[in-house]
């Protein structure tokens, strides 16, 4: 059986849920995401950016996430569960915040394998600190989304 790990470049978010705003001056264009129902200018709404200079990341970048997944990921999940050679795909939508914790993970893409979508929903809550995403200088709390494919030969 093998693992097959895509570190997705693209963010998506169910639009029912956010509502979209751009924030800053001409050289702060940033991209962020307003819980709906709340007022956007208030202070005690935590903006979520959804494009940022420089993006939230596993440790050691995409060889670390595929050292961490393969130390971490029961990848026979799919196997266990008898299903027919293919491959089952979970996309996963989580918030990394500041300080680089992984929150609110949700499946946005499941796949016929619920297996699959709990153990992926496991390795990406179990995961240490990323780190955070950056917009002029700053940490700042970042959507991003992720897919974790499990292959039935």
């Amino acid at each position: 059986m093998k693992l097959h790990i895509l570190f997705m470049a693209f963010i998506a978010f169910p639009g029912w849920l956010f509502s979209q705003t751009t924030t800053g001056s001409q050289n702060d264009s940033a991209s962020v995401v307003v819980l709906a129902g709340m007022d956007k200018d208030s202070k005690n709404v935590d903006r979520i950016f959804y494009k940022v200079e420089k993006e939230a990341m596993f440790p050691g970048g995409i060889d670390g996430w595929r050292n961490y997944l393969e130390h971490t990921l029961k990848s026979n999940v799919a196997a266990k569960e008898g299903l027919p050679p293919g491959v089952y795909s979970v996309g996963l939508q989580f918030v990394v915040d500041r300080t680089g914790n992984v929150m609110n993970v949700n499946v946005v893409s499941g796949s016929t394998c619920k297996r699959c979508e709990v153990e992926a929903l496991r390795v990406l809550k179990k995961s240490p600190k990323w780190e955070p995403a950056i917009q002029s200088g700053r940490n700042v709390p970042y959507m991003a989304s992720q897919k974790i494919s499990f292959i039935v030969e």
